[in-house]
């Protein structure tokens, strides 16, 4: 089963006040214009607001759920934002298209589900192919602070870090998140144990855990990582505005936009 396969309702509701993002990525599919693909495209965050300006989008996830959350989504909503929709539940590494975009996107930490090294050159090969000569490609990852990944209870699984409280309208039910967190620093994979304290509407609690795996990159991996796929970076900024200067100590998120190289 995917990692994700279960948290789809939840995340959503985990994701609904962060909008970081999302205008910077607006701005972008604007400016270039049909088709765009997104790599890892969730619960769609990004989808339906794209396709809301009448710009052709194609969401790839590995997940069926997340998948099924989306189109539940784009049912409920206008047909003229539906219609410019293409969902794909297919692995990132091997996934290949015979089209190619003016803009693909591996948005809101995506690159970080690919745990291997051959999976992230894999997925940035492909992404090459299937990119315009002018196209441009967009990853944003979060910003590994060292003094965070070193702190001990990082590392120590037996102490939780609360995350916060989610309702559900539509369900009535109650949600307490709690992390675990544990990294192992060699392979620079952190696992995150995902406690959701569930109240349901009859009062009844269920605890939900659900583990993910993700891989954290350094600044200098990624642009290792884009270079060796046929890219140059042609800008590099933090926290979803191009116009701040990189910082790392007041960098939450990093942001690489990429163009195919001429050499």
């Amino acid at each position: 089963m995917n990692q994700f396969d279960q948290l789809a309702s939840m995340y959503d509701l985990d994701m609904t006040d962060k909008t970081e993002g999302i205008s910077m990525y607006l701005d972008y599919a604007r400016a270039k214009g049909s088709p765009v693909l997104q790599l890892g495209c969730g619960v769609g965050r990004l989808l339906l607001p794209i396709a809301s300006e009448g710009i052709d989008i194609y969401g790839v996830d590995s997940s069926e759920a997340m998948l099924e959350f989306v189109q539940s989504e784009m049912d409920a909503g206008p047909d003229e934002v539906k219609q410019h929709i293409t969902l794909i539940e297919h692995e990132l590494p091997d996934f290949q298209q015979d089209m190619q975009f003016s803009l693909i996107l591996i948005a809101f930490n995506s690159f970080l589900n690919l745990l291997t090294r051959k999976d992230q050159q894999k997925t940035l090969a492909n992404a090459h192919r299937m990119l315009t000569d002018d196209g441009l490609l967009i990853i944003d990852i979060v910003t590994p602070k060292h003094s965070d990944l070193a702190r001990e209870w990082l590392r120590r699984k037996d102490i939780p870090i609360y995350r916060g409280l989610l309702y559900d309208e539509e369900t009535s039910t109650t949600y307490v998140r709690n992390d675990r967190v544990r990294v192992n620093l060699t392979d620079q994979i952190q696992d995150t144990e995902m406690i959701y304290d569930t109240v349901h509407p009859d009062g009844r609690i269920e605890k939900v855990v659900r583990i993910v795996q993700t891989k954290y990159v350094f600044r200098s991996e990624m642009e290792i990582l884009l270079e060796s796929a046929g890219f140059n970076v042609r800008n590099f900024f933090s926290n979803y505005d191009s116009h701040q200067e990189y910082n790392y100590d007041d960098s939450f998120a990093m942001v690489f936009v990429a163009e195919k190289s001429t050499n």
